[in-house]
């Protein structure tokens, strides 16, 4: 009987001992699983965060390249501050081919469209008048020509005796590309 009292008290110490390491096994196991729910939210997050962040740098991206577009766009308008700017371009371009510009009226359309109308003219040799009206045909602004009028003027200018033969242009114009604020 002392023997089976020895193997009964070993039996329940193995069994209390088999209890107490699965109860551990058991925390254990249960605190990893724990940990991985939490490291998975948290990298969740740190992944939508990164989706985030990096949907925020594209946007600031398409944002700077839609600014430049429309830096770019802009500039082949023109708004009621420029209008002088836009004179001055023409009368630049007149001195790129050789002719005198003088320019005339300036008034707004009165139909809904509220272009600007410019009349102006100038004077030059054919080559030079023929070639400020291709450049001004080509010139970044759109505009509708609604009167485009070359004449021959002879005029006796006493340069050294020469007679110069000028030819006169006078151009009225619509300005498409006016915005008015």
């Amino acid at each position: 009987m002392i023997i089976k009292t020895k193997v009964f008290k070993i039996l329940i110490l193995c069994i209390i001992l088999n209890i107490v390491i699965f109860s551990v096994f058991y925390y254990i196991y249960k605190q990893i699983v724990f940990k991985n729910q939490k490291i998975m939210f948290v990298s969740s997050e740190v992944n939508n965060a990164s989706e985030k962040e990096s949907k925020i740098s594209n946007i600031k991206k398409e944002i700077k390249l839609r600014g430049e577009d429309k830096t770019k766009l802009d500039s082949n308008f023109i708004n009621v501050d420029s209008v002088a700017d836009f004179f001055n371009e023409i009368e630049n371009l007149g001195k790129q081919v050789g002719v005198s510009v003088e320019l005339g009226n300036a008034d707004f359309s009165k139909d809904k469209k509220r272009r600007l109308q410019l009349s102006f003219s100038i004077v030059g040799s054919f080559d030079a008048v023929n070639k400020f009206t291709y450049l001004l045909e080509n010139f970044k602004y759109e505009f509708e020509e609604k009167k485009v009028i070359l004449s021959k003027n002879t005029t006796d200018l006493m340069d050294s005796m020469l007679v110069k033969n000028l030819w006169k242009g006078q151009y009225d114009i619509d300005l498409v590309s006016f915005v008015s604020q």
